[in-house]
């Protein structure tokens, strides 16, 4: 149960810094009560997990969807976790907003829109999405909204508000949209086509599950000749190197389907392997599973 919860905790931190502050606040409340001697939490509350969680996104031995946090029982143990957990919430609020992601994400956004057209952005959490709304909301205005588990939501100028499935599809084919914040569960039954740009703000372990996020705007109805997709990750991150190796190695962003379709569907598990192996293996490792998934 610890490896799988230090893989959310990572895919988290490799969202956005809110997401992971989040994650270690709540863990740290856990710890307190651990520390406490007094009962705690034996799952990961719902925040913690991405909005669409799949079969491949959990550990093999359990299939129960059923996901453990694995704190500690013995309170001394907890206690020196709970320094560990300080120490990082202080290192991620020492950054002061410092975000090279969201820097880079700002420059590519106003360049992908110079022509007027609109723009997706997935994102695993409605944390990062409340992250990235927030810092939008100024420039943006009501050419923003946002749809995840929770509905949809435009603003207004003052709040925001509440806007349904059908609203969000009107506004983005009529114009009225710019921006459009998504997690991969709510965007399953929305027309999204007339947006001609795609940003994944944070890359899923799952590949095929980034082509499905392609695919809601690669698709019939598609009035742009030309669709942008751009994929942002934090360098030195586990998915980062492995997303990089399966680009040079199979160029799957371009041969996504036919008989590249089961290594990718493999790829999942084999990050969530990767991501518990020692920094100076990891390069050594991936090319070895990358080769073991051709093979196979």
């Amino acid at each position: 149960g610890k490896g799988f919860v230090m893989t959310i905790y990572r895919r988290r931190a490799s969202s956005s810094p809110l997401a992971l502050e989040r994650s270690l606040e709540r863990r740290r409340e856990g710890l307190r009560r651990v520390a406490r001697a007094y009962a705690y939490a034996g799952e990961l509350v719902p925040e913690d997990v991405p909005e669409r969680l799949d079969d491949d996104d959990l550990p093999e031995e359990d299939g129960s969807g059923r996901v453990n946090a694995a704190l500690p029982t013995d309170p001394k143990v907890a206690l020196a976790e709970l320094r560990e957990v300080e120490s990082l919430l202080e290192q991620l609020r020492g950054l002061r907003g410092r975000d090279t992601k969201l820097d880079r994400f700002y420059d590519k956004l106003r360049e992908v829109t110079d022509d007027g057209r609109a723009i997706l952005v997935f994102t695993e959490y409605s944390d990062t999405l409340e992250y990235l709304r927030d810092h939008l909301v100024t420039h943006y205005g009501p050419a923003l909204a946002c749809y995840s588990g929770d509905g949809g939501q435009r603003w207004t100028g003052e709040k925001w508000a509440h806007a349904t499935k059908d609203a969000i599809t009107k506004a983005l084919r009529a114009g009225e949209l710019k921006v459009l914040i998504c997690t991969d569960a709510a965007s399953e039954g929305l027309n999204l086509q007339a947006a001609g740009a795609l940003i994944n703000y944070d890359l899923p372990w799952s590949p095929s599950r980034v082509e499905q996020r392609i695919g809601r705007i690669d698709r019939i109805g598609q009035r742009h000749k030309q669709v942008w997709i751009r994929n942002y990750f934090y360098e030195g991150t586990i998915e980062a190197l492995v997303y990089q190796r399966l680009s040079d190695r199979i160029d799957w962003f371009v041969n996504v389907v036919g008989e590249l379709q089961p290594i990718l569907s493999q790829v999942g598990r084999t990050i969530q392997q990767l991501a518990l192996t020692p920094r100076d293996e990891r390069e050594q490792r991936i090319s070895a599973e990358l080769e073991r998934l051709r093979r196979d």
